[in-house]
């Protein structure tokens, strides 16, 4: 009885903390994000939920927004939520590369991935984006999500002003099944004794 109470405690507890989401960049608050693909904007992501607001501008005054996160060991990449999308056209581009910049915009093979965001299904507002980044048969892909290291982002549309958001989730690293099997085993022991 003690065991199921203290189980039901501990869930409650975890349950109720409060769900929060940091912005940790907005355009309209912080200013317009590097649109230099070798020197993008360093974003101090956290773990749980980080929300980028951004806006680009059409050609002839393209203006690419490029940041840079650095995932932190023990955590990874978990989710990328597209939050917002407010364009005059259905769609834009959105790529991540391995690095703390964007090599060369002409040379797609240095990116990890890209995927053409907004009107497709699943990847339009309110849609997980990480799948998407990781289909092989899009752009480039990757398996699973993007581990500690550090990461830049490009998001881009060429035909008309766009205002965009994302949210990105930084999780620990779930621990292996075997040690969870292995802690559950242990403690099933013990309340037999």
């Amino acid at each position: 009885m003690r065991t199921r109470t203290l189980a039901v405690v501990s869930a409650a507890v975890a349950f109720a903390a409060p769900a929060s989401a940091d912005v940790i960049w907005d355009e309209a608050i912080n200013g317009d994000l590097s649109s230099d693909n070798l020197n993008p904007t360093l974003l101090a992501f956290v773990p749980g939920s980080n929300m980028v607001f951004g806006s680009t501008s059409p050609e002839p005054e393209l203006d690419p927004d490029y940041f840079t996160m650095v995932i932190p060991a023990g955590y990874e990449l978990s989710s990328i939520i597209f939050e917002e999308y407010v364009s005059g056209d259905d769609q834009a581009f959105f790529a991540v590369e391995a690095a703390a910049q964007i090599t060369d915009p002409f040379d797609p093979t240095a990116l990890l991935s890209a995927v053409l965001i907004g009107s497709l299904p699943g990847t339009m507002q309110g849609d997980e984006l990480l799948d998407d980044l990781q289909n092989p048969n899009v752009w480039g892909g990757f398996t699973g999500n993007l581990p500690a290291g550090t990461y830049t982002f490009w998001y881009q549309e060429i035909t008309t002003t766009t205002d965009y958001g994302f949210d990105f989730v930084i999780t620990p690293v779930p621990a292996p099944a075997t040690a969870t099997l292995a802690v559950g085993g242990l403690l099933l022991a013990r309340r037999r004794r």
